[in-house]
């Protein structure tokens, strides 16, 4: 049914005639109402007790939150700084030691014939002589120590690597950790076979994060497989490390290699450093009562000794590398200095070469002197093709002092070492 006019227009003014009334009545009592709001609620004496009571809770509260999630973390990073430093004082020389370094490729240097990998091993003392301990351990973990202080033994069939230490009362077992092996049982024979190789070895490499892939974990250790027992067996493949995993994830299975978990792996380099010639041992046993009883320590130290020693004579191949580029960087000659890089691969700090090339010219032109200090060249990972070099360096010059750690990864080219990335990292990695 459709209002007429006269009954709209009737609703229409009541209805503004209502709302106009309870304006006025709001407005008259106005005082009242705002009296009404600012009024506090009265609150009793037991309330008042209890208010800063809930308060002091939460607050305890929160703080137990806290303690729990921080306190953890901070005591683990406390306790693996000072065992890291117990390691490095340890490692502190009785006499100063001086690198050593370039040789042939390691097929070059034969070593001690091997026996069987899953029988004792043993070996006429007569067949050579046992090299004389050396003193002198490194300054840092990232020097190589004249004597052989630690060896590796992994067992494939409990999947336990072994940190073996020597002491006063000779070796021990001083850490274990559980390992991944490769995803097929028995010995590697061939490349590609997904299996762990068995025998004797040594390590004749570190890789950092930067030059791994994600899944290899913060770090790698490189064996020196295959040896010459391996080459004359006819085994083949290469590429077979020590390394962690992907973040959040626990070793499981390998291609190949010894698989860690990273803070074990962190551990475990914390102790060793750069490792080269640490003496590894692989094997399957399912019995091994004294893991420390099983190594031939005199033959592993003839084998390391030969290791560290093809080490030391590349090293010094490297420390003249650096020494070149350092005088070279000196005479802020652009043509000289730039002899020293691969043009066509080179990143540094973010930038190609002729990004760089023009930075360092911008900076030749500025300064009227910049001195190069280099110190502890550590050759960190070596190939017949690639090598990374690590050192502290010191930079002066007219309107810069700066020390720091100075990382060069280098490829051999047309007969020629060459850097193809140049990068800075804290120099307390290398004053540890």
């Amino acid at each position: 049914m459709i209002e007429s006019p006269i009954k709209q227009c009737s609703r229409f003014f009541r209805y503004r005639l209502k709302a106009a009334e309870f304006r006025y009545r709001t407005w008259r009592k106005r005082r009242e109402i705002r009296r009404a709001y600012a009024e506090r609620v009265p609150v009793g004496p037991a309330v008042r007790r209890w208010i800063p009571r809930i308060g002091l809770g939460v607050l305890a509260f929160a703080a137990v939150v806290l303690l729990a999630v921080a306190v953890p973390p901070a005591i683990r990073g406390v306790r693996q700084a000072l065992q890291r430093r117990a390691e490095a004082i340890k490692r502190r020389p009785q006499e100063a030691s001086e690198p050593v370094a370039p040789s042939p490729a390691p097929e070059s240097v034969p070593s001690a014939p091997e026996h069987a990998p899953d029988e004792p091993i043993t070996e006429d003392a007569a067949a050579a002589p046992e090299p004389k301990a050396e003193s002198g351990r490194p300054a840092s973990p990232w020097e190589v120590p004249r004597e052989m202080t630690h060896v590796l033994l992994a067992n494939k069939a409990d999947k336990a690597l072994y940190l073996l230490a020597q002491s006063g009362s000779g070796w021990t077992v001083r850490g274990r950790y559980d390992m991944a092996v490769g995803e097929n049982g028995g010995r590697k024979e061939r490349a590609g076979d997904k299996k762990t190789p068995e025998g004797r070895y040594c390590l004749i490499g570190r890789k950092e994060d930067s030059d791994l892939s994600e899944v290899y974990g913060p770090m790698a250790y490189v064996l020196d497989y295959p040896n010459d027992e391996d080459r004359a067996a006819g085994r083949t493949g290469q590429g077979i490390w020590i390394h962690g995993t992907s973040p959040d994830s626990t070793p499981l299975q390998t291609r190949g290699c010894l698989e860690l978990d990273n803070e074990d792996l962190r551990e475990l380099s914390g102790i060793l450093g750069v490792g080269i010639g640490t003496p590894i041992v692989i094997v399957n046993k399912r019995r091994l009562a004294d893991p420390a009883a099983y190594p031939d320590y005199a033959l592993l130290a003839r084998r390391r000794a030969a290791v560290v020693e093809r080490y030391r004579r590349r090293q010094e191949e490297f420390v003249a590398f650096v020494d070149a580029w350092r005088r070279a960087w000196e005479s802020m000659d652009m043509e000289r200095y730039a002899s020293f890089y691969d043009h066509e691969s080179f990143r540094g700090q973010g930038q190609e070469w002729e990004e760089w090339r023009a930075r360092k010219q911008r900076t030749f032109d500025a300064y009227t002197f910049v001195e190069v200090d280099v110190d502890r060249v550590v050759l960190t990972d070596f190939s017949p093709s690639t090598a990374v070099v690590r050192f502290i360096q010191g930079y002066a010059s007219d309107l810069l002092q700066v020390e720091n750690g100075k990382k060069l990864s280098l490829v051999r080219t047309d007969g020629r070492w060459k850097i193809r990335r140049e990068e800075t990292f804290p120099k307390e990695e290398l004053l540890l």
